[in-house]
């Protein structure tokens, strides 16, 4: 989603999130590592606009943009 979006692979970004139960937990016990691994400053649990996706059989909505200051 980076490259289709023109991010560079150090740009801090936001995720935006339409989250199930399962995916709110997973952020909720492994959040910081996520955060880290994605360089994502944010992550919000709302998403009204993104791209679907099945992470582990949970279907979802996903977005980024990039994080204020970010370049």
């Amino acid at each position: 989603m980076r490259k289709e979006a023109g991010f560079l692979v150090i740009d801090r970004i936001k995720i935006f999130l339409e989250p199930t139960e399962r995916l709110k937990e997973a952020f909720r016990v492994h959040g910081d590592h996520i955060r880290h691994e994605t360089l994502a400053t944010h992550v919000v649990f709302q998403c009204d606009e993104g791209q679907e996706f099945d992470i582990n059989g949970e279907k979802t909505k996903f977005a980024l943009s990039l994080a204020l200051g970010a370049r």
